[in-house]
């Protein structure tokens, strides 16, 4: 397939996903909803990078009704009520320090780079989607692979932003067991060794891992017959079992229903993890460790079941 042909199965893949979503919000709204306002996005990008490019061409292929700006020279210049699109975190820190007046919706970001970001500008209107897995799908997904209540342990730094506390939430009403530690680089392995577990949970925590812990992290899990859950498509080819993540499209759909939402009520929703998302299976690993051999469609059919429930 070349990419050319790739771009246009994308794009009508991305258009088919927003315009069911689409229906279902028009016969969910009342007809006095209905008459939507023209909505234009200022666009806030610190550099055109080629994901940032590829990024708004899905949404301008997804939903041609929008209108996308550049931002003016002067900051004052952007109204109150209006909306800006930032991509990045740098470019989310420069938009925050020029004092923009317009509603915030950030993509491109991790959630504690978001919340580490916005901290100190309290009062302001920002929403997020955020590019790393959702914890709480990390552990329903984890939950689906084996046929007993299992025990997974969670090493978070200061730095990642998703507290112990937080991850105890996570795992309510999914039947598993969380031991969830503060911990630092320095200490990682004595966590792991010492711990009773049967799962690791690697989260998107920079503080923790590199590429040399990583590689040491997956060879001995393996050997103690532990099942590691990764945070990206690279971790799961090099030996975890699984991990949620998401794709152009998954984030496309997710940003359209929210500036569909801003458009209706001018109102952003609250920072969130997007629901529609991908899973990647290393089938070989699952097999080995004696973990439910579900396939790919299977999994993804009962993990949209539990999203729908939520």
């Amino acid at each position: 397939m070349t990419n050319h042909t790739l771009n246009r199965y994308l794009h009508r893949r991305i258009a088919l996903r927003v315009f069911v979503l689409t229906l279902l919000q028009f016969f969910a709204l009342s007809p006095a909803t209905n008459a939507a306002t023209p909505l234009s996005i200022y666009v806030v990008s610190e550099t055109e990078t080629p994901l940032a490019i590829k990024f708004l061409d899905s949404l301008k292929h997804a939903a041609p009704d929008l209108t996308f700006l550049d931002l003016p020279a002067e900051p004052e210049s952007v109204k109150a009520g209006s909306l800006c699109l930032v991509i990045g975190k740098s470019s989310l820190l420069d938009h925050l320090n020029e004092g923009r007046k317009c509603d915030t919706l950030v993509i491109g970001i991790k959630s504690f780079e978001f919340f580490e970001t916005v901290k100190n500008f309290e009062g302001r209107n920002i929403s997020a989607i955020f590019t790393d897995p959702s914890p709480k799908l990390q552990l329903s997904l984890i939950r689906q692979l084996y046929n007993r209540t299992p025990t997974v342990l969670i090493p978070t730094s200061n730095r990642e932003g998703t507290t112990v506390s937080d991850f105890n939430v996570f795992a309510k009403g999914l039947d598993i067991n969380v031991i969830a530690k503060e911990i630092t680089a320095e200490n990682i392995f004595e966590t792991l060794n010492n711990e009773k577990y049967d799962a690791v949970l690697l989260t998107r925590d920079e503080a923790l891992y590199n590429q040399n812990n990583l590689s040491k992290i997956l060879r001995s899990q393996y050997f103690k017959s532990r099942a590691v859950f990764g945070f990206s498509e690279s971790i799961v080819k090099n030996g975890a079992a699984a991990t949620i993540y998401y794709e152009l499209d998954d984030i496309t759909v997710e940003t359209i229903t929210m500036l569909r939402q801003f458009q209706q009520n001018g109102k952003l929703s609250l920072p969130k993890f997007s629901v529609q998302f991908h899973i990647s299976l290393n089938e070989q690993v699952i097999k080995s460790l004696n973990l439910n051999a579900l396939s790919l469609v299977q999994l993804e059919n009962k993990m949209q079941e539990e999203v729908k429930e939520k």
